[in-house]
């Protein structure tokens, strides 16, 4: 696998490519580390069969060849024939319209400002409380959901009205500025 460091949900989703293959070549009496390139074609065509999108092709197959270069590197294979496999990407849709700024402003009023009424239970009270606070980052900070689920409130400083998000694996870390309607929620929460 090289010098390539994969996180444990990675490791499992190229584990389940790998015996989504396994599982078809026992099915159709192939020894996987005698597969022909034909025989591959086959295989993905089967997966196309039974509805599996495109871009899911690909990333399985990505996930076989990293698997196929590891038996390649330890004997066990002469050959990787996955290395020839090119599945063209599909064009990217563009998403028709995005949503204006203001649209995003009116989304968060709204939900800020919901009725009492609405919440039934303290519990209830409680999750509209944390929803605003997240809706409100989503918006005015541009977070994604990933980032929020590993905020903690140390990072928070409602004194300097900002927010440290940290380091992901596709995003550095940043101090960011707090809107001023956003404190109050975030204080309350």
């Amino acid at each position: 696998m090289g010098n390539t460091y994969l996180s444990a949900k990675s490791i499992r989703v190229q584990n389940c490519h790998v015996n989504r293959l396994k599982n078809w070549c026992i099915n159709q009496n192939i020894n996987l580390e005698e597969i022909t390139y034909n025989q591959a074609l086959q295989f993905i065509d089967s997966e196309r069969e039974r509805g599996i999108l495109n871009q899911s092709i690909i990333r399985e197959i990505n996930s076989i060849r990293i698997y196929f270069d590891y038996l390649l590197g330890s004997g066990t294979i002469k050959q990787n024939v996955i290395k020839r496999i090119k599945i063209r990407q599909s064009v990217k849709k563009v998403i028709p319209e995005t949503i204006k700024p203001q649209q995003l402003e009116n989304i968060y009023q709204r939900f800020l400002n919901l009725p009492e009424w609405e919440h039934k239970t303290q519990t209830a009270k409680q999750l509209h409380k944390r929803n605003v606070v997240l809706l409100g980052l989503l918006v005015y900070q541009g977070l994604t959901s990933g980032e929020t689920a590993k905020l903690e409130t140390s990072q928070v400083n409602l004194a300097e009205g900002k927010i440290y998000v940290p380091s992901t694996r596709k995003s550095n870390a940043r101090t960011l500025k707090l809107q001023a309607n956003q404190i109050l929620p975030i204080k309350s929460y």
